[in-house]
Order: structure tokens, then C-alpha cells, then sequence
């Protein structure tokens, strides 16, 4: 297996015999700047490649991402670690978009960024609210009118659907 550390997620695939090959690269947040990507502040994720070649330019390939990425949590605006763990087989388009046939190499990179970038929760907070930033929060409570589940704009339609039971 073949280990790259590097920005670029490409693989010459002209010179590979016609078998299974597998390729390891690590990505950080050099990767993710790259892309101009302003949510991911650091990465450390390992991208595993299955790679068959069945012929000149036919593939099947299996994508894995683990690892861990780095983003500002939405309560607190503090730093958060979400764990990614993402596997998959690209499609046919997929591979053909990401093949270049006149280099004869295989450029994963925006597969690579774009599953990342999807294997990310919508919402991003810290698991409990007290390994938040408590001068953040304090902060909100204080900017957001003291609104909560309980009292908000779904308390007054929580009440309507009891109203009609």
C-alpha cells in the first residue's frame, strides 16, 4: 500500500497493472484551505483508496475517510472535534468525473472534500453544553431574550396542537 502525505489526492493510474491496488493518504488543514474551505480550522484524517483497474480506463474504487475534523461549535463558537468515519463506492460518473484520460490519473481530491464536507452533522456542538464556553453562552442567553424550547415560537405552537385534541 502506497502512503502519500499531500494536498493533492491523485493517483497515475497509466503505469497500474490491471488488479486491485490500495493507496493511504493523511490530509490536514492545509487540504481544506485549499479548497478555501473556512469551517474545518484543522483535520488530521487518513483517506484509504481501493483502486481496481479492469482496463484501460475502466475502475471500480472504494473511498474510506477517518479521522478527525475541527469546527467551530455552533453554541459557543468554541473549537469542537467531530469524528468522520465515511465509506463508500464511487459511481460510474463519479470515477469518470474525477479520471482525467489525457493524464491518465485519477484526482480524488474533490470526491475526498465534498464526502467530508457531507459526513459533518448540520448542527455542531460540543456533546454537553458544559465543555462550552461559558462566557459565550452567557453571552447568548443574554442576546437571545431568554428564548428556550419552552417559551419560544414552538411552545406557541406546541399549545395550538394541545388546543385542538
Amino acid at each position: 500500500m502506497e502512503s502519500r502525505y499531500d494536498t493533492r489526492l491523485v493517483i497515475s493510474c497509466k503505469s497500474l497493472s490491471n488488479e486491485s491496488h490500495r493507496f493511504e493518504f493523511h490530509i490536514n488543514s492545509a487540504f481544506f484551505d485549499a479548497y478555501g474551505n473556512a469551517d474545518i480550522h484543522s483535520a488530521e484524517l487518513i483517506v484509504q483508496v481501493a483502486l481496481r483497474k479492469m482496463g484501460a480506463v475502466q475502475f471500480e474504487v472504494s473511498v474510506g475517510i477517518t479521522g478527525t475534523a475541527r469546527v467551530p461549535c455552533d453554541r459557543c463558537l468554541d473549537p469542537v472535534d467531530i469524528q468522520v468515519n465515511y465509506r463508500a463506492d464511487m459511481a460510474e460518473e463519479e470515477i469518470e468525473e474525477a479520471y482525467n484520460t489525457d493524464l491518465g490519473e485519477m484526482d480524488l481530491g474533490q470526491y475526498v472534500y465534498d464526502s467530508v464536507c457531507v459526513s459533518i452533522p448540520i448542527q455542531r456542538i460540543h456533546r454537553d453544553e458544559t465543555l462550552c464556553n461559558r462566557q459565550m453562552l452567557d453571552i447568548w442567553k443574554k442576546n437571545s431574550g431568554g428564548m428556550t424550547a419552552e417559551n419560544g415560537a414552538f411552545a406557541a405552537l406546541k399549545e395550538l396542537i394541545n388546543n385542538n385534541k
